[in-house]
């Protein structure tokens, strides 16, 4: 190689490059040199935009729909929710409420077997306690099973009373059209509906348990049953179920007079 011929073409492609990449400007003529800023020839690098890229993809970007809780527009969304269900249940109700006022509480179940109850007595079958409790002696707690145990006395099943009315055994000598209802409603297994006679206010509580372990007998709130026949009204014994006739049998007792003893 001639050492005057200068560098070769390969050298001073290289050293262009270089002196592009690293020149300045040189200051004005007099400026001070506490002034003077070279300014960066821009050059556009491969790698100058990386920093700016990575930025850019770390930066947080959070859409609509990952909102944290609580906003304000969550707020909007659950009051406009709410107000949406309300409008809703409204109609529902009044179905209902309407539903209500047209059929009669505490309505009795239909008869599956009769078309209507005993215009005398209104009840399903024609139960006769003196003949069950008088003439055959059956004990009260026999049928009224949870007298002893319970705060109610409790009504029999029909598979009670077709412990002694099946086929073959009592078939009813003088009323054998009321066995043959009873029959009937347990070859059906329906309950029979039967019509409460005996019940005290809401807001009173009878414990039945109570009163036959302190040997209180059931003729002292029910009257003489095993003469009655089928049952229609509360008995005179009973004192239309008032407190004041219940008070008086506390005091003639000596049994607790406490408010809570009934109502609780």
């Amino acid at each position: 190689m001639d050492p005057y011929s200068g560098p070769s073409q390969a050298s001073r492609f290289n050293l262009a490059d270089s002196v592009r990449q690293r020149q300045h400007v040189a200051p004005a003529p007099g400026a001070h040199r506490s002034l003077a800023r070279p300014a960066v020839v821009d050059t556009p690098q491969p790698w100058s935009y990386l920093p700016v890229r990575i930025v850019w993809l770390s930066a947080p970007h959070i859409e609509p729909s990952n909102r944290p809780v609580g906003g304000p527009g969550d707020h909007r969304k659950m009051k406009r929710l709410w107000l949406t269900a309300c409008a809703g249940a409204i109609p529902v109700l009044g179905v209902v409420t309407l539903i209500g006022w047209q059929t009669p509480e505490g309505e009795p179940a239909p008869d599956p077997v009769a078309s209507a109850d005993d215009p005398v007595t209104g009840q399903p079958i024609q139960f006769p306690h003196d003949t069950h409790a008088g003439q055959f002696l059956i004990e009260c707690q026999y049928c009224h099973f949870s007298a002893e145990r319970s705060v109610d006395a409790g009504i029999p099943p029909v598979e009670t009373c077709m412990g002694c009315h099946r086929e073959g055994i009592v078939g009813g000598r003088t009323n054998p059209e009321e066995v043959a209802k009873l029959r009937e409603y347990h070859a059906s297994g329906t309950p029979i509906p039967w019509r409460r006679i005996y019940k005290v206010s809401d807001h009173v509580t009878f414990p039945h348990f109570r009163h036959v372990a302190a040997g209180v007998a059931c003729q002292t709130c029910h009257g003489q049953v095993q003469e009655m026949g089928v049952l229609q009204e509360v008995a005179p014994e009973a004192g239309n179920l008032k407190m004041g006739w219940c008070v008086s049998c506390h005091l003639e007792r000596g049994a607790s007079r406490d408010c809570t003893v009934c109502h609780y």
